[in-house]
């Protein structure tokens, strides 16, 4: 009796190993936020190896590139990443602290988002 070896009667879709095209903070502009953040995550301050930097505004937003800039991005550690998409945390305590770090008046950020047509919580 011969063998004959299993195969699928449709090929399987290759993977894109490779993000969308414009989808990705530069790795210059996230070294330069971790780095600012000393492994501490700029919400809670727990240490942590492993920084996620966050959109406090959407890319899906609208505002194309421009949302890559450092008054838009923050350091976070997992927990309150997944915890501001949860919806735990509001947008507010991040853009609060993105003001202290860059040295912003809150209201003049503020009305930057605003101007934006971002929704603070």
């Amino acid at each position: 009796m011969k063998r004959t070896p299993l195969r699928r009667k449709t090929p399987m879709k290759k993977r894109r190993n490779r993000p969308r095209r414009g989808q990705v903070i530069s790795p210059e502009t996230i070294r330069e936020i971790r780095e600012q953040a000393n492994h501490r995550c700029e919400y809670c301050g727990r240490w942590c190896e492993n920084l996620e930097v966050h959109h406090i505004a959407e890319r899906g937003m609208g505002g194309g590139r421009r949302r890559d800039e450092r008054w838009n991005l923050v350091a976070l550690c997992p927990d309150c990443h997944r915890g501001y998409h949860e919806g735990r945390i509001p947008r507010r305590e991040f853009i609060a602290r993105v003001a202290y770090r860059d040295g912003w008046l809150l209201e003049d950020l503020l009305e930057r988002y605003r101007e934006l047509g971002v929704r603070i919580d």
